[in-house]
């Protein structure tokens, strides 16, 4: 991240399969990053989540990670001195962004399984050349999303009736992820299929508690745009 040429650079990170239940409660999430350069001097980082139910994938329009609705919470993060390729631990873990996380999972239409984006760009006053650089590859030490939740009960609601008018029961054997293109279901009743039917949709070994194991999400895409800055 840098102030290039007057534009300030602002990246995002998607991660897909995004496999946390509605309304879990996220005690700890943070990204892992592996150094590809070296760098030093201080500097100043704001990230914030994109405010979607589903993250979409970037593209190649102009201001696509700008224009996008993100949350009111933010978290800064001054990340120190980068000191050797390939270094991967405490100095290159972001801050604790679980108030992201949570603002975007307690959303209605949220389901588990779908896709959140994170968005980074310059907060303060801090020298402009200081920057950072990860590893960015899908294969070889992508950026990890680490989290800890506490998840509710895995069980089905047996009161619940879904937008066709079935129980949990009924709903066995199909893909609770496609019911919006399958049966015509809205994005909230998809939504509400999947947290209230979670045995059914089988979804069930990703409810847990919080683990000393924080679970691992690789990204799936990363983009990043410029924004012209005001003289």
């Amino acid at each position: 991240l840098t102030d290039y040429y007057g534009y300030e650079e602002i990246v995002g990170l998607r991660f897909h399969n995004f496999n946390v239940p509605r309304d879990a409660i996220v005690t700890n999430a943070t990204i892992q990053f592996t150094v590809d350069t070296p760098s030093s001097g201080p500097i100043k980082l704001q990230i914030r989540a994109e405010k979607s139910e589903y993250s979409t994938q970037f593209d190649n329009s102009t201001l696509d990670l700008s224009k996008r609705l993100l949350t009111d919470s933010e978290v800064i993060w001054s990340p120190p001195d980068w000191l050797a390729v390939s270094d991967s631990g405490s100095a290159q873990r972001t801050s604790n962004l679980s108030i992201l996380v949570n603002e975007v999972v307690s959303m209605n239409n949220w389901y588990a399984g779908s896709a959140l984006s994170f968005i980074f760009r310059r907060s303060g006053t801090d020298n402009a050349t200081n920057t950072r650089t990860a590893t960015s590859g899908t294969i070889s030490d992508p950026p990890l999303l680490q989290l800890e939740y506490l998840g509710r009960p895995c069980i089905d609601n047996i009161s619940f009736v879904d937008e066709g008018g079935f129980p949990c029961t009924e709903r066995a054997g199909i893909n609770c992820f496609s019911v919006h293109f399958d049966y015509g279901f809205t994005r909230l009743g998809m939504a509400n299929l999947i947290s209230n039917c979670p045995i059914t949709c089988g979804v069930c070994s990703v409810t847990v508690t919080s683990s000393p194991t924080p679970t691992p999400f690789p990204y799936s895409s990363l983009a990043f745009t410029t924004l012209q800055v005001s003289s």
